[in-house]
């Protein structure tokens, strides 16, 4: 009775286990075989018992789980094996595997496991494929803006060169109105020339990133208005900052944040002197950095507009530029798996916010 009860009470148990379940004697005949393996596979326990794995498993992986090989450690965990159905359709599992042992520690057997992973596989496969297939896009965008690049430069110099010349030679013989026509033409070259460059350089931010590293943002700072020292000194700027703290980024892409944003602070500026803070908070998983100006400020109606590609809040004329620094912050800020956003008020100024993961 009481062997009667085990038996009744481990068949259950058996049957319950989420996982399919079977086990195995020595010459590796299939002796039990429960419920979610017969759902996995379309064979009942009375098709399979007494019989041998190859039955369903598929050569290589019919010997590949090392159940009774002395040379592979115990248990075996996580081997990815291929089977076949009832209905001959091939599906991918997840096994584990061990032996089973009498009084004498003498193997008598095996039990092994396995998961079906078929889905979560093709799901795999097609995420891998879409990564190629990005990176296949992202390589091309970025020859495709390198060649756009060097294709128009040469035309727009051209352009700008000639342009000169006539106002150069040809000064005496234009009236002011024609003089104008031809300084707002040259203008227009140049401001052409810097748009296919900033786009460029916007195209290679995922591409010619470089590694990512222990970064001191304090020495990024500095960096960053070093490259900025005329401006600032023309403009009349103060910028404050504390000690910023150490994070891991793409160095030389912290530079370009900080030197984009500031510069946007300075051309944005009020009637007053440009006065700007930069300064840090973390929490448990990111480090959060603030950079406030008493400059123009803007609608927080356009505070998501700001960030996209040419898309400025002024005319060209007023504030010089091309409109692409913000985007180029955030396909950076992006990059690093962070978030960047502005909070503003029109008169009243702006701080800028972007976001770095602790961990990466």
């Amino acid at each position: 009775d009481e062997i009667k009860k085990s038996r009744d009470y481990l068949k259950t148990l058996f049957d319950v286990i989420p996982s399919a379940l079977y086990t195995v004697d020595i010459q590796r005949k299939i002796t039990g075989w429960n419920n979610v393996a017969a759902k996995i596979t379309g064979f009942d326990a009375k098709d399979v018992i007494g019989k041998g794995c190859n039955l369903f498993a598929i050569e290589p992986c019919l010997h590949t789980c090392g159940l009774f090989d002395k040379n592979t450690p115990k248990p075996v965990l996580n081997r990815e094996c291929t089977l076949k159905t009832k209905d001959g359709k091939i599906k991918t599992v997840l096994k584990n595997a061990d032996e089973i042992r009498d009084g004498s520690g003498n193997v008598i057997g095996g039990v092994e496991s396995f998961e079906d992973i078929t889905e979560r596989k093709e799901m795999e496969e097609r995420m891998m494929s879409s990564v190629a297939e990005l990176a296949r896009s992202n390589k091309e965008l970025e020859n495709f803006a390198y060649s756009l690049s060097h294709d128009l430069q040469e035309p727009l110099r051209s352009v700008s060169g000639y342009l000169s010349l006539v106002e150069k030679r040809y000064a005496d013989k234009l009236d002011s109105e024609g003089v104008e026509f031809v300084q707002v033409a040259v203008s227009g070259a140049k401001k052409m020339s810097r748009m296919i460059e900033d786009l460029l350089g916007y195209s290679r931010v995922q591409t010619r990133g470089g590694k990512f590293s222990s970064v001191n943002m304090t020495i990024s700072l500095e960096k960053a208005l070093r490259k900025l020292r005329t401006v600032i000194e023309n403009s009349g700027a103060k910028i404050e900052y504390g000690r910023l703290p150490i994070v891991t980024a793409d160095e030389t892409q912290m530079v370009v944040i900080f030197q984009n944003i500031i510069s946007n602070a300075i051309r944005y500026r009020s009637k007053d002197f440009p006065k700007i803070m930069v300064g840090s908070s973390e929490n448990e998983r990111e480090w959060v950095f603030a950079i406030a100006d008493n400059g123009t400020g803007f609608d927080m109606k356009y505070s998501e507009s700001i960030f996209r590609l040419f898309k400025r809040l002024n005319k060209y004329d007023n504030h010089p530029g091309t409109g692409i620094g913000l985007p180029i912050a955030k396909r950076i800020i992006d990059r690093h798996g962070g978030k960047i956003w502005a909070e503003s008020k029109p008169g009243a100024g702006s701080t800028f916010y972007f976001t770095l993961p602790k961990k990466m």
